[in-house]
């Protein structure tokens, strides 16, 4: 047999007794030594990654799901409830220091019920998300909840809605002026 036939053969291992002289061995119906032997090492292969793996993947199954692509969520963001979820989360985040910690690190945070009872009740927020919708969800008009006092932390009296494009020129203007 030459060096070829049994490249995938580690070295150590004696040469395969015998060969069915076919190329990509593995085949279901052969018996041949080489046929056998590389059948046996991917199967082993594949039960070793599996174990390896199972317990990642079971730990980190909403980060895998959110990863591929969950479509209920992404639906679900794409109403007005899911939508005022996905904010809530990030102010809170923003608050806490999950996310980088800025000025709005450990400001105060009104309670889930009272944004979405506030936002929902909200004519503005109303007209912001329908042009949202109507434009297939372009990022840039998305509502955006905007603190008017940046020195104050996210309170009904300190909350106004816009639009994403807004909120992102208003603060680069205000880091151009903090940092003149």
């Amino acid at each position: 047999m030459s060096t070829k036939q049994n490249r995938r053969r580690p070295a150590h291992l004696p040469k395969f007794g015998t060969d069915c002289g076919k190329a990509g061995h593995a085949r279901a119906g052969c018996q041949c030594d080489r046929c056998v032997y590389t059948r046996n090492r991917e199967s082993a292969y594949g039960a070793q990654w599996n174990r390896d793996n199972e317990a990642r993947y079971k730990e980190n199954r909403k980060a895998y799901l959110k990863a591929t692509g969950n479509r209920s969520s992404k639906r679900y963001e794409k109403t007005p409830k899911g939508y005022l979820m996905r904010s809530y989360r990030n102010m809170q985040s923003r608050v806490e220091g999950i996310q980088k910690k800025g000025s709005w690190y450990g400001k105060e945070l009104l309670p889930r019920e009272d944004f979405y009872a506030w936002a929902l009740n909200d004519p503005t927020f109303k007209l912001l998300f329908s042009f949202y919708e109507d434009s297939g969800y372009e990022r840039k008009l998305a509502p955006s909840p905007d603190r008017i006092d940046s020195s104050k932390g996210y309170t009904l009296d300190n909350m106004r809605w816009v639009t994403h494009s807004v909120n992102s020129a208003m603060t680069s203007r205000s880091n151009k002026r903090l940092a003149a």
